[in-house]
């Protein structure tokens, strides 16, 4: 049996909106993965700071509203819309908590622009808004791997909501900031099209690098998986004894 060697290094990109500190503030992101059933497509993530929404009493507890608008744009052409309202969880007495997003469009390799616009349905303060492009690559052709997600959490099962995948929930970690309390940072991709090659396993090289691009060889991993058309991974990488 032969064995295929893959090897991933973990970035973050995350885009902090609103920082005034009294109108809603949130975190985006989105990463780049691929469906067999509906080819390349983005998840985009929304964190939003549970202490910038206005909430307001409901049975039990308190409730907060936010509008999300959405507009993906390829050569000055609206190419995908999508605009809703979504709920916070039940906060109770005014202890309040950040809460998420996931939204998901298929998209064809290419480079687009998305344009996205949030508001706080509760209160008087204007949506705040965001641009940043997308790039999307093709994942069908070839031995390819996903973006990384790091999360803060993942588990099986669960019941099936918008952060469910591959029987999976992973609740999306978009604060860029790793508290020395916290010693584990999961992480979730998909490799892609292993089983195009003759090998029977793939050789996944796990690595953390300063920011030299050095590479911090008591931080690396190797792992062995069977070869597939998809290969959901998840990872926990240790970062208890890593330096600042």
């Amino acid at each position: 049996m032969k064995a295929l060697l893959i090897l991933f290094l973990a970035l973050s990109s995350t885009l902090a909106v609103g920082q005034s500190s009294n109108k809603l503030r949130a975190y985006v992101d989105s990463k780049q993965f691929y469906a067999p059933q509906i080819g390349n497509y983005i998840e985009v993530y929304v964190q939003f700071s549970g202490t910038s929404v206005r909430y307001l009493g409901v049975e039990n507890g308190l409730q907060g509203e936010v509008a999300l608008k959405y507009e993906i744009i390829k050569n000055d052409e609206v190419v995908q819309t999508d605009a809703y309202r979504l709920s916070s969880p039940l906060m109770l007495d005014s202890i309040v908590e950040d809460f998420y997003d996931v939204k998901r469009f298929a998209l064809t390799p290419g480079s687009y622009t998305m344009k996205m616009e949030l508001l706080d349905l509760n209160s008087q303060s204007d949506a705040i808004k965001a641009t940043f492009p997308i790039t999307i690559e093709e994942f069908s052709d070839g031995i390819t791997i996903s973006d990384i997600q790091v999360a803060e959490t993942i588990f099986k099962g669960g019941e099936e909501s918008v952060f469910s995948k591959s029987g999976l929930t992973i609740i999306p970690r978009l604060a860029t900031f790793y508290p020395t309390e916290l010693s584990v940072i999961p992480v979730y991709f998909e490799l892609y099209n292993t089983n195009q090659t003759e090998e029977d396993y793939c050789g996944l090289k796990q690595m953390i690098t300063n920011e030299k691009g050095e590479e911090m060889a008591a931080f690396t991993v190797f792992t062995r998986h069977e070869t597939g058309e998809i290969l959901p991974i998840v990872k926990k990488v240790d970062i208890a004894t890593l330096p600042s």
